[in-house]
């Protein structure tokens, strides 16, 4: 058996891959900076941050926050996203006050409706 890793400059991704016996299989799993997996049929597609539909999705996670949280967050910008089937995987900046911070955010998306999932600093 055979494995090797590796990790990019950037720290999105981290590569596993794994040979089986000699002549078996081999298999490769691409675990991103979020802790999520993909495999090579593209489970997770990464997307532009710049996208209005993800400036879209960072600023309803804001305003969901402030309502759940009474939170005086101000929406800044997408720094990463990722869509798995029926979700959003995103880290957003925001200021708090004075402090800029960022979060990692899940929400999910069933036809128009959205939902947040998941809210915490990173």
């Amino acid at each position: 058996m055979l494995g090797t890793y590796f990790d990019t400059s950037n720290n999105l991704r981290t590569n596993l891959t794994v040979l089986i016996g000699p002549t078996v299989a081999a298999a490769t799993i691409t675990t991103t900076a979020f802790g999520e997996q993909e495999n090579g049929f593209g489970r997770f597609e990464i997307l532009d941050e710049k996208d209005p539909n993800m400036v879209e999705i960072g600023q309803f996670v804001i305003d969901e926050h402030k309502k759940l949280d009474n939170a005086t967050l101000q929406f800044q910008s997408v720094v990463k996203a990722l869509r798995a089937i029926l979700k959003y995987i995103l880290v957003i900046q925001a200021e708090d006050g004075t402090t800029s911070k960022k979060y990692r955010v899940i929400v999910e998306e069933q036809g128009t409706q959205k939902t947040l999932n998941d809210f915490e600093e990173t």
